[in-house]
């Protein structure tokens, strides 16, 4: 069986051949993450070069791509089957992250071709014989645009709750506010909470590629002005515990008692990507005298 030879002849033809097999990517420059389309394909006179490279005639109708290769430069390699339709033609898709990449595309083509031999005893003769030829070509400049990580926008909240003076309940609603009322002396669960203003997104090329999910993890909480005999002490605490809380004297005026926050926030993108965030602020509390929550 014949195969390719590395005479610098050979190596001069085989040059020539791989013009033969155009390698393309599109888009070319993307943001990253975005799925491109590698096409290869034999044109021209490749059936000719082919038999220059071998040194011997090609039987008509036997020639045939076996396979091809895919190296898509990022370490992904692929092996594809040739399709029934068009089988001088490749199409093949591939995501790619971020980075300059080179695509290097290999035709393995088979075939028969005469030979001419000799017998033992020095007479020649003429036969077929299998052979097969590697035709290799890549397309260069192919980059993936870096993705950036865009935190979310986050206001730091809270929602209290306990028992009021009238022995109803008052449970914490899930939204959270930056301004809480409660009525003096009584026992306060304020349960933390982030507003998110506008959710984290990935970004690539200044194109937005996909979009964040972010949760509230832990938080830290700097203890101000607490009269509860059993209230939550400086520390950090996870995103479910309450803040023990209680407050028995108004504040004059309009004014308000700070609760300093620390947020722990985590943001699952899109592909998978974690990043954790911290927000810090205050949720500012009115005591009345008369039971009202808000």
């Amino acid at each position: 069986m014949w195969h390719e030879r590395g005479d610098t002849c050979g190596a001069n033809r085989l040059q020539a051949l791989s013009l033969d097999l155009g390698v393309a990517v599109d888009p070319e420059t993307a943001p990253a993450g975005t799925v491109r389309t590698v096409t290869a394909a034999l044109t021209g006179g490749w059936l000719g070069a082919a038999g220059e490279r071998i040194r011997a005639t090609i039987v008509p109708g036997s020639v045939s791509i076996r396979r091809w290769t895919v190296d898509f430069g990022d370490g992904t390699v692929r092996m594809i089957a040739p399709s029934a339709a068009t089988p001088n033609r490749l199409s093949a898709t591939h995501p790619y992250g971020p980075g300059e990449f080179s695509v290097r595309v290999t035709a393995r083509v088979t075939g028969r071709a005469y030979g001419a031999f000799f017998a033992p005893d020095g007479s020649p003769y003429e036969t077929t014989v299998p052979w097969s030829l590697d035709i290799t070509n890549a397309a260069s400049g192919v980059s993936g645009l870096p993705i950036e990580y865009v935190a979310p926008v986050v206001t730091v909240a809270g929602s209290p709750s306990g028992t009021l003076p009238d022995g109803t309940t008052a449970a914490a609603d899930a939204t959270g506010h930056t301004e809480v009322w409660w009525p003096r002396g009584l026992p306060c669960d304020l349960v933390v909470r982030a507003i998110v203003e506008r959710e984290g997104f990935m970004r690539s090329g200044g194109v937005v590629i996909g979009q964040g999910r972010t949760r509230l993890v832990s938080y830290r909480y700097a203890r101000g002005t607490n009269d509860a005999s059993d209230g939550t002490r400086t520390g950090s605490y996870r995103a479910a515990a309450p803040i023990r809380i209680q407050w028995n004297t108004p504040l004059p005026g309009t004014r308000s008692y700070p609760v300093d926050l620390t947020l722990v926030l985590a943001t699952t993108y899109e592909d998978g990507t974690v990043r954790t965030t911290r927000v810090s602020g205050v949720v500012s509390v009115t005591i009345v005298y008369s039971a009202a929550a808000q």
